[in-house]
């Protein structure tokens, strides 16, 4: 290894050389912070800056469309990366469905309409649930930070009146994505009894493109003045960790001369 040394003139000194002070570095966060945001007030659900920093580390993560983890896109996937999904019936009863505490990370299938019931997934594993019919959400749904969970529906996602928490109480009932083919349905108690349901990840209808909707169907009444009857959350983890499996590589090629 070789090392060059530069002899400075008499009456230089160092100090006076390295003394030039270094420009402030800027931070993908407060460069964001200086994007205008021309939304009008009354549409500004969600601050801009968040916005957009989740759509930068999605794409980062390889995620350039939600379409693409509808349920018939998933499961292409799988087929043609000879990749067989367990078959949910085998794992629990799909019509009243309690989830085994040391399920096997990976990608699940159930041809039917399936009835979750409450649970809460283990510690840094990933999972793909291919739903060919409607899911029904029948209890809470906890992911624990380092793991991620991925439901798609290829018709409705529904969510039963009995998950949620009161109205001051912000702990999610509902982690993950939900990514339904048609509707993702939030029912209703009636008679001002809702509960207020808060989520903790990405919620997606129509991805089939026949047609779907969010529909919340809860209303707090006398609470709905300080509080949401449906609330989100980011998850920023669950998309840094996303499995390579839901993810897509873009690739850009180029011919050039000799």
């Amino acid at each position: 290894m070789y090392y060059q040394y530069i002899e400075l003139p008499k009456g230089l000194s160092y100090s006076s050389v390295f003394s030039v002070k270094p420009e402030p570095v800027m931070t993908l966060w407060s460069t964001l912070h200086t994007v205008l945001d021309h939304r009008r007030r009354q549409r500004r659900r969600h601050n801009l800056r968040t916005i957009l920093t989740l759509a930068i580390l999605a794409l980062c993560s390889g995620h350039t469309s939600y379409l693409a983890m509808q349920y018939s896109s998933l499961l292409a996937k799988a087929q043609n990366a000879n990749i067989t999904p367990t078959d949910l019936a085998t794992v629990c009863t799909i019509t009243n469905c309690t989830l085994p505490a040391s399920l096997p990370h990976g990608i699940y299938l159930a041809n039917g309409d399936v009835n979750l019931n409450t649970y809460n997934f283990p510690t840094n594993k990933n999972y793909v649930f291919l739903v060919n019919g409607n899911l029904t959400l029948q209890g809470d749904i906890a992911i624990p930070l380092g793991s991620t969970a991925l439901f798609s529906t290829a018709k409705n996602i529904i969510v039963s009146s009995n998950v949620g928490s009161i109205p001051t109480v912000t702990t999610s009932n509902l982690t993950g994505w939900y990514i339904a083919g048609q509707s993702f349905i939030v029912n209703t108690n009636g008679n001002c009894n809702d509960l207020r349901l808060n989520i903790a990840g990405s919620v997606v209808v129509n991805t089939s493109g026949t047609g779907g909707t969010f529909q919340n169907k809860r209303d707090l009444c006398t609470a709905d003045t300080t509080a949401p009857s449906v609330s989100f959350n980011q998850r920023l983890d669950m998309i840094l960790n996303a499995p390579q499996f839901i993810r897509q590589q873009q690739t850009v090629s180029k011919e050039l001369a000799p």
